[in-house]
């Protein structure tokens, strides 16, 4: 995939999490597997299986839920976790989107919760700009605290030329 067409992808992604986070309902969840192409080039998050309404925007969720991949480092070390962790498994889907590969892979749970812990991974081709590989690296950065929000991402100058194509792409169809 070109960058932009990641991008393309990845902003109508941001917005759908953005919905649900304003809506206080946790993805839980969030996969390539639960990223549905529809026939009209739009895409659609699904599978809201294990999705938690939280009461306030300062709750946190603490069941032991997801796919391993995706879990972020909090989720491992049974940490009470928020909206960062979707934002840390829509970093693994973004890194899997330009390298084709988990962000975090191994040959056990543990092995893997280890990795994630520590949050090391791959780099990425040098062929994606650096506000890309920044993007990631702040997504699927261990510390939840030091990882944006949806709202942050979304208002990234890179990011928001992306949502104005999309929006632009909306309404001429």
């Amino acid at each position: 995939f070109s960058e932009s067409k990641i991008l393309h992808y990845f902003v109508q992604m941001a917005l759908g999490l953005h919905y649900m986070h304003q809506n206080k309902v946790l993805h839980r969840d969030l996969k390539t597997q639960n990223v549905f192409l529809l026939g009209n080039g739009r895409l659609v998050l699904g599978d809201l299986g294990i999705s938690k309404v939280l009461d306030g925007t300062m709750d946190f969720a603490q069941t032991c839920i997801g796919t391993p991949y995706y879990m972020s480092p909090e989720i491992f070390k049974n940490k009470p976790y928020s909206y960062k962790s979707d934002v840390w498994a829509l970093g693994c889907v973004l890194y899997e989107m330009t390298t084709l590969n988990h962000a975090f892979d191994a040959g056990s749970l543990n092995g893997l919760a280890q990795k994630i812990i520590k949050g090391r991974y791959p780099p990425i081709a040098t062929k994606y700009s650096t506000h890309l590989r920044d993007l990631i690296s702040k997504m699927l950065n261990v510390s939840p605290n030091q990882r944006p929000d949806i709202d942050q991402i979304l208002r990234k100058p890179f990011i928001k030329k992306h949502i104005l194509n999309f929006f632009s792409d909306v309404i001429a169809r």
